[in-house]
């Protein structure tokens, strides 16, 4: 008997230690909310490096407010063996000439956790189908903070990008095909948002309406329709650990009043 209260004790021990290593677990773990946009049009990438050329418009602006104070950009190559459809090649050129920013490609199949570590913002313009793992990687890029811009236009179904909203816990999709034709949005059309601060006329070609639901519609077309919106993905709590640190804190407990 007194060699079973001796090894009971230091079980005890051993879980109290556990119960230390786990609450400062929780305490440290710094998951931040990530930030999702979506644009039912790819083209208002079009004219962001060549300011002489096209209607004049601020979208330099607005993917300057987007990147924020990150230093590091990804964007999905989804061109061809030719290289990189025009989207993703005027987005890397742009941000490659800010000072102290870097711009880099994934591969599809490529997207990893380890390849958007240390990434601040990831752009997938007219996206493919994502593979389970793409999606995980995906999460946990939101999970610490990242930020993704999704890109659509006609080329893709919306189905594309609807699915991979939902795997990744947004209420915001792409929905209906807007007026075609090149565009130039101001005034009430532009959202007084940080996001667009320096933004007074936005050029949009034509695309897909985005339904923001719980998130926030920055650029609008005549009837109101949101054709570019952002959402802030929650981040859930470690519920896992915390259940296992309950379930020791009741154990240790029970061999505390025994």
């Amino acid at each position: 008997m007194a060699n079973q209260m001796k090894i009971f004790g230091v079980t005890r021990n051993v879980i109290g230690l556990a119960i230390i290593l786990l609450t400062s677990s929780l305490m440290t773990m710094e998951l931040h909310a990530g930030t999702i946009f979506v644009s039912g049009d790819s083209n208002i990438t079009t004219y962001i490096n060549n300011p002489g050329i096209g209607p004049p418009n601020d979208n330099p602006a607005f993917f300057r407010n987007v990147l924020g104070e990150g230093t590091s950009v990804s964007i999905q190559h989804t061109g061809s063996i030719f290289g990189p459809n025009s989207g993703s090649l005027s987005l890397d050129v742009f941000y490659d000439n800010i000072d102290g920013v870097s711009s880099t490609y994934v591969f599809p199949g490529e997207i990893t956790t380890g390849s958007l570590s240390g990434i601040d913002i990831f752009f997938s313009v007219t996206p493919r189908n994502f593979t389970d793992s793409e999606v995980s990687a995906l999460r946990s890029f939101l999970d610490w903070g990242g930020t993704l811009f999704l890109m659509a236009d006609f080329s893709v179904a919306p189905s594309v990008v609807n699915e991979l909203l939902i795997s990744l816990g947004s209420s915001l999709s792409v929905i209906r095909p807007v007026q075609t034709g090149s565009q130039i949005l101001t005034g009430t059309q532009i959202a007084a948002d940080p996001f667009m601060e320096g933004v007074s006329r936005f050029y949009y070609n034509a695309g897909y309406s985005v339904d923001s639901n719980d998130g926030t519609g920055l650029a609008f077309d005549e009837e109101g329709n949101a054709l570019i919106a952002y959402e802030t993905i929650a981040v859930p709590e470690p519920a896992t650990l915390t259940l296992i640190l309950l379930a020791m804190l009741s154990f240790f407990h029970l061999g505390q009043r025994a």
